[in-house]
């Protein structure tokens, strides 16, 4: 080969290479070109076949719900079933079944099964009603069977039947109720039975002294075990039925009485008027059942050491307590030596708390302080005359102290029924139709006057019981006492002059006490609730204005500084009822007792006495006349050993001779109270003016 040959081929091997090149570029543009068509395309097919997919999809839905509405069908619902009076005490369900017409004829069997299930479980007659409807024009019969009063336990049973029997577990719509609804239902199956609340509501030594609805709040309490709150309003007798629940469990003695401070003379004063004859005197005419008040804290750990010198910690003859009455003012200092006495020393397990309200406050000193003896004890009774149904917050502390199984947690209780938000703002209130029906089928029971109206006379009259502070005692009784005492009782003039200043004194005495018990009332009667609060000194109608202000209650007054030209207008406009009326009228008793109609108040509160008997009744009358649609409940605030023991002696006894501000029995000199029957008490009333509680006959 010729040296120009060998460079031929060279030239022609390098021709051929670039040649080749250019195939290999072209041939890669012609591979990434075919892969982004084949991608597209494979896009393309894939959101095709999707959207095919997704058409198919709601076609088969359409299908499948056409069809649906003409093969089985079953929707369950479940609703609370309340009882006469708004309350579930049966603890009982509504169940509603909503089924096509093709199942119909195949459901008779299934409601034959039913039917007898229930008629082997439950002694109460259940109520089963069918009716047929027509719906989509004609197209599709709903045929509705009810039953009411199917025994909770069986609800299950029910249920899971129906799932079998029709094989159509994705045509059952199940809605079950909330969990606080179903825990309150299933507490229902564990309640007393109705045979031996009877039996233990016989044992109480004054049940035929209780009006209808009272005998029915000492049952509601018998059949939750002593676990429940007595939410009457004020004037329907919540301390007597507190008294008769405890009195069934007086084996779980000693009984604990929570109190705001005002009344705790009031609770010693109705425990002795109703138990203190229960198991007899002694023979020295003292009080057979033996009440304490805790006033200190020094008392308190006094009856501590007290009681554990005796090894079996029931006490001896000198040591037995049966009742001991605290404060809430105290509760916080004294709660470390309390528990022990009344749990480890003591074996108390009856706990009272008069005015539960006062507990509304969970991060309350008072409120952490009284709530671990409502959950330690085994009997547990709340009495309160509000509730705070509009607030449910301030619900929660008592309920989850009486029934900690169905309400557990604070923040499940507040997302339910208030308004829970995000961060636990609880302020506000929802589902309360069904917070309603769950409190009141497991834990509350609450009337109105107006519930029980034909049950109560028109006018009772009952005493609150104030202690005088000791200072106060000191200070302004006592001088004038001493004084009288040294005086020889043929000094007619001066004791006159000194009475005239003991009645001063005990007024002035009883200033702050009144003002606390005004304060504690206004706390504890319904916003709508009006009230006319009667004096005779200026101290304590003073007090009564300061008390108004304190608390921004609206408020008229009325006494003998006041023109007579404004009277009318200040009581036209206590007597409207809107939100901007006044809610008390203070009133002096001489110069407001006659010609003022208010009857737009039912509850009468006296600071003090007058003297005159006629006062007295004319007084109420402002109240208790024609245009009166309520019972009027007339409170008398009455100091212990004060000038108020004196003038009601004198009351009384010129009533007596009148003969008709209490009925009674004339024995010696003294009054003795007639006890009746509740039923006698309305028709009695007309005549004699009977009062609910006969406070008199000491």
């Amino acid at each position: 080969m010729s040296l120009f040959d060998e460079e031929e081929d060279d030239f022609e091997i390098e021709m051929d290479k670039e040649k080749f090149d250019q195939i290999i570029v072209r041939a890669e543009e012609e591979k990434r070109k075919k892969q982004r068509t084949t991608t597209t395309n494979a896009f393309d097919f894939m959101k095709n076949s999707q959207q095919q997919q997704r058409q198919q999809q709601q076609q088969q839905e359409v299908l499948q719900q056409q069809n649906y509405q003409h093969q089985h069908h079953a929707v369950k619902k479940i609703s609370i079933l309340p009882s006469e009076g708004g309350n579930n005490n049966a603890g009982r369900v509504k169940f509603e079944l909503f089924i096509s017409a093709p199942i119909a004829r195949k459901f008779d069997r299934l409601v034959a099964k039913f039917d007898a299930a229930f008629a082997r479980e439950s002694a109460e007659e259940y109520e089963r009603r069918e009716q047929l409807e027509e719906i989509n024009n004609g197209t599709v019969m709903k045929n509705i069977i009810t039953w009411d009063g199917i025994p909770h336990g069986r609800l299950d049973l029910v249920v899971s039947s129906l799932k079998r029997q029709f094989d159509i577990n994705d045509a059952v719509n199940i809605l079950y109720p909330h969990p606080f609804v179903r825990r309150s239902l299933r507490s229902a199956d564990r309640m007393i039975h109705d045979k031996m609340v009877d039996n233990q509501f016989n044992s109480i030594p004054f049940k035929d002294k209780l009006f209808p609805f009272q005998s029915e709040g000492v049952k509601f309490v018998l059949k939750r075990d002593g676990r429940a709150m007595i939410g009457d309003e004020m004037g329907l007798g919540k301390s007597i039925q507190a008294l008769g629940v405890s009195k069934v469990y007086s084996k779980d003695w000693p009984c604990v009485i929570f109190c705001p401070s005002s009344l705790k003379d009031t609770w010693k004063h109705e425990i002795e008027k109703w138990l203190g004859g229960v198991d007899g005197d002694d023979g020295k005419g003292e009080c057979a059942v033996k009440v304490r008040k805790i006033e200190s804290a020094k008392e308190s750990k006094d009856i501590l050491n007290e009681m554990r010198k005796n090894s079996n910690g029931s006490g001896s003859a000198s040591t037995k307590i049966d009742f001991i009455i605290v404060p809430y003012s105290i509760c916080n200092q004294i709660q470390k030596e309390l528990f022990e006495l009344v749990f480890n020393v003591m074996k108390a397990n009856v706990v009272v708390c008069d005015e539960s309200h006062f507990l509304k406050d969970r991060k309350a000193k008072r409120t952490m302080a009284v709530v671990p003896f409502l959950i330690r004890a085994k009997r547990a009774i709340c009495l309160t005359g509000t509730p705070a149904l509009a607030k449910p917050i301030e619900l929660f502390s008592q309920l989850t102290s009486l029934r900690p199984d169905i309400f557990p947690k604070l923040s499940e209780y507040g997302q339910r029924y208030c308004s829970g938000g995000r961060f636990g703002a609880f302020s506000g209130s929802s589902e309360s139709q069904e917070l309603f029906a769950v409190v009141s089928s497991s834990v509350m029971i609450r009337r109105k006057k107006k519930d029980v109206l034909t049950q109560l006379p028109p006018k009772q009259r009952e005493q609150i019981f104030l202690e005088i502070p000791k200072a106060e005692r000191t200070s302004k009784i006592q001088p004038i006492v001493q004084a009288m005492n040294a005086l020889p009782e043929t000094e007619t003039l001066e004791r006159k002059m000194l009475m005239n200043k003991y009645y001063l004194s005990t007024a002035e005495a009883k200033v702050k006490t009144v003002q606390n018990y005004l304060q504690n009332l206004l706390e504890s009667v319904d916003e709508e609730k009006k009230i006319l609060f009667f004096a005779h000194h200026k101290c304590l109608l003073h007090a009564a204005v300061e008390t108004m202000e304190k608390t921004k209650t609206k408020f008229i007054r009325i006494d003998g500084e006041t023109p007579s030209g404004l009277r009318q207008g200040l009581v036209d406009s206590f007597q409207r009822c809107d939100a901007n009326s006044p809610k008390v009228a203070v009133l002096s008793i001489k110069a407001a007792g006659v010609g003022l109609t208010l009857t737009r108040a039912s509850l009468v509160v006296f600071s003090e006495y007058s003297w005159t008997p006629a006062e007295i009744l004319q007084a109420e009358d402002r109240a208790h006349r024609i245009g009166q649609r309520d019972s009027v409940l007339v409170q008398f605030l009455h100091a212990k050993d004060s000038v108020d023991d004196i003038i009601w002696q004198s009351v009384q006894n010129k009533l007596e001779t009148l003969g008709h501000f209490l009925d009674g029995t004339k024995k010696g000199n003294k009054m003795e109270t007639k006890m009746e029957d509740a039923a006698d008490r309305r028709q009695s009333f007309d005549a004699t003016q009977k009062t609910l509680d006969e406070f008199v006959g000491r």
